[in-house]
């Protein structure tokens, strides 16, 4: 079944114009959307999905008579047959086809049909129902009203493509919200009959949902690549406000995706199109620490075999862009350029940027598949592996002795050198948070740096021990956690990277010392790293010391925690302090710019300030699965002992002005002065009555509302 995208949801940032015919919201739905609250809220219900969607095939064309006709089955989720009047009558109902030829190299696609600006453009069926006939059993053959073969453009040796744009706008029962419903079947033949030799599948849609979701553009029903290829091609281009010197800016796919991907780091700085100015995004890879530049190089994130929206294989010429270098091509993403220079040897970029080695030769010259593969994933990067074996004297009152490895892929040890930065974070939870109290400094572990002076190699099976620096706080009770983290820098030839290893935790009951291994017991555990690794391939924060672990993230970002004591005398927000417990900081970072109050900005070590208010999300963020690891990480009520946000912290923490669980949690994201006195007026003293409407079973559970598709 497809997915559907809310019509309440909008598109991201502005709009873009080729010419006057395509008008487009570039982007995936982003925005919260109007209130669900149609019935009585206290009412139990099930929510309805998008019963009724659309399933399309197109199965065969016929070029050999005028006029020339494509065949296509159409059907709902269930198989139950869907007409074409039926999805033109429908509210929005759009029918569309396109039509065009890939040249004999499969650098590009040119589409027959156009304006009289040479703008692509398409054939709208729902103009001409009657030149569809049903065949029966969902299957009907339409007959184009143009005739392709009359185009002086026709070639009927080359590769072909026609493509439908099938939509309509559905409303769910129940709750009466609109859905937009769509499809994009497409078909690759050649009207000669002969087989299909040469392709251009570069990139999968399955490779850009990862990130988004629903890719969705131009109104949302343009949804997968191969339609985007049949306009977005060379030689086409759009009004823009900035793009290199000139005032039109080309928006075929490799330099439109290129460089909206690189949009703070264009080296240039311009790439506007229509009203949208795409140099405000900022690419999650890597999350800006492991590598030189924080640049999105790593070309196989898209670049990569996968399946289109019907699950067919879809990006076969993945690979393509290995032996593609050109000013062209190197060009929309290393833009600002005179690639016809003396220093650049005209435009023939292969000739000196082979395709053999990771990191260049040894001249320094970097080849193209070394140049944007990633350190971490190739044969350069030896490891960084952590494990902790054994802890003694883990008791309140006394300094711990931790028994541990630090190792390279093979099993070696890593030594303590100039090129590493190792420690351990004591931590403890008594309850279902960390609170850390009576620590150095407040809501935060204690840290203990390692070193060579301080750690004991033993060379028989490669372990090393350390006594840590402080003892446990008398006050410890609970589940107690010494996490082992830390970074080395690699260098290999010319390339120079500072790594870190996935950090290692092992628990323990600080009153008695033993190993706690139930993890009943442990914080809960609600976010999946795997899926925040599908934006940010290799989460890896403070300078690469924290890598691919929430379960170390939340031992400092707890309720208690804030940035109070990294903060300047005159902070940017004027605030004492702002929170940085997790559930409401990783909900506020990707809610960004759609923050309805101020700016969400943290202090960070050394006086760094990090405003994450024109953090662009690049999904639907009711879409809570795509962080959580199942809807009962985001029911209501919360877990049983859930700590409540420190938003004035004191030397005592149990004297902490804190805002209530469930509202910092709803509140992060719906922040809005209509949501703070919904909540505020819910609320009797410490007990928040939430659930009374937001239950699950309910109209408006969480986890209805933000499980719609």
């Amino acid at each position: 079944m497809l997915t559907i995208t809310p019509v309440r949801k909008f598109m991201l940032a502005g709009s873009v114009a080729l010419s006057l015919l395509m008008v487009a919201g570039c982007g995936s739905s982003n925005k919260e959307g109007s209130s669900v609250e149609t019935l009585d809220p206290s009412t139990p219900v099930t929510l309805a999905k998008a019963s009724q969607n659309i399933t399309a095939s197109i199965t065969a064309v016929d070029f050999t008579a005028t006029p020339q006709t494509v065949t296509l089955t159409l059907k709902d989720q269930n198989g139950k047959d869907i007409s074409p009047a039926d999805i033109i009558a429908s509210p929005s109902g759009r029918f569309r086809f396109y039509l065009a030829r890939l040249d004999n190299t499969g650098a590009s696609y040119t589409n027959y049909l156009t304006n009289s600006s040479g703008v692509p453009t398409y054939e709208d069926a729902s103009k001409y129902l009657s030149r569809f006939t049903s065949l029966g059993n969902g299957v009907y053959r339409y007959a184009f009203n143009t005739d392709f073969k009359a185009n002086n453009g026709y070639l009927p040796n080359l590769t072909h493509i026609v493509a439908a744009q099938i939509s309509r706008d559905y409303m769910l029962p129940v709750i009466n919200l609109k859905v937009q419903q769509a499809v994009n079947p497409y078909l690759t033949f050649r009207p000669d009959g002969n087989a299909v030799a040469v392709t251009r599948e570069l990139v999968s849609i399955e490779a850009c949902n990862e990130c988004h979701g629903q890719l969705g553009v131009h109104g949302g029903s343009r949804r997968e690549i191969a339609l985007c290829s049949v306009c977005h091609y060379s030689g086409v281009t759009a009004t823009g406000t900035s793009f290199e010197n000139a005032t039109t800016a080309p928006v075929d796919l490799a330099t439109m995706i290129h460089r909206i991907h690189m949009g703070k780091k264009l080296p240039s700085g311009k790439y506007s199109v229509g009203s949208t100015d795409f140099t405000k995004v900022g690419y999650p890879f890597i999350s800006g620490d492991a590598t030189i530049t924080g640049t999105p190089i790593e070309c196989t994130k898209c670049h990569r075999q996968g399946k289109d929206l019907a699950g067919k294989p879809y990006g076969k010429d993945a690979d393509k862009w290995k032996a593609q270098a050109s000013a062209k091509a190197c060009g929309t993403c290393h833009d600002g350029k005179d690639y016809t220079s003396a220093a650049h040897f005209g435009t023939d970029c292969t000739s000196c940027h082979t395709n053999s080695n990771e990191f260049g030769g040894t001249s320094g010259i970097p080849d193209v598949v070394g140049a944007h593969t990633v350190f971490e994933k190739s044969a350069a990067y030896t490891g960084i592996n952590f494990k902790i074996l054994s802890i003694q004297n883990a008791t309140v009152g006394n300094k711990p002795t931790i028994r541990f490895k630090i190792t390279d892929n093979t099993g070696a040890a890593i030594p303590f050198d100039t090129t590493t930065s190792f420690s351990l974070k004591l931590g403890y939870m008594p309850g279902a948070d960390y609170t850390n109290a009576d620590m150095a400094a407040p809501g935060q572990p204690n840290s203990f740096t390692l070193s060579a002076a301080n750690t004991t190699l033993n060379p028989i099976d490669n372990t090393y021990t350390a006594t840590f620096g402080t003892a446990i706080p008398a006050t410890a009770s609970g589940v107690a956690v010494i996490g082992l983290e830390g970074r080395k820098t690699f260098t290999y030839r010319s390339h120079t990277a500072t790594i870190g290893g996935e950090s290692a935790q092992y628990y323990f009951d600080p009153t008695t010392g033993e190993q706690v291994t139930d993890t009943t017991k442990l914080r809960r555990t609600s976010v999946d790293v795997s899926k925040c690794n599908a934006c940010h391939s290799r989460l890896s924060l403070h300078g690469a010391n924290r890598v691919n672990s929430i379960s170390e993230c939340v031992i400092c970002h707890n309720p208690n925690a804030t940035d109070k004591n990294r903060r300047p005398a005159s902070p940017v927000d004027g605030l004492a302090e702002q929170s940085i417990d997790f559930k409401v900081m990783i909900h506020k970072i990707h809610t960004g710019e759609a923050l309805s109050a101020s700016s969400y900005v943290i202090y960070g070590f050394g006086g760094s300030v990090n405003d994450f208010k024109e953090v662009q999300y690049p999904r639907d963020r009711s879409d809570c699965l795509a962080c959580h690891t199942d809807l009962d990480a985001v029911k209501l009520p919360l877990a049983d002992g859930v700590l409540g946000t420190t938003t004035t912290s004191k030397t005592d923490p149990s004297q902490n002005t804190r805002t209530l669980p469930m509202r910092a949690v709803c509140t992060s994201c719906h922040d809005s002065s209509q949501t703070t006195s919904h909540v505020t007026g819910k609320t009797i003293g410490v007990q928040e009555n939430c659930i009374q409407c937001h239950a699950p079973g309910l109209v408006n559970a969480v986890d209805n509302v933000h499980n719609l598709k």
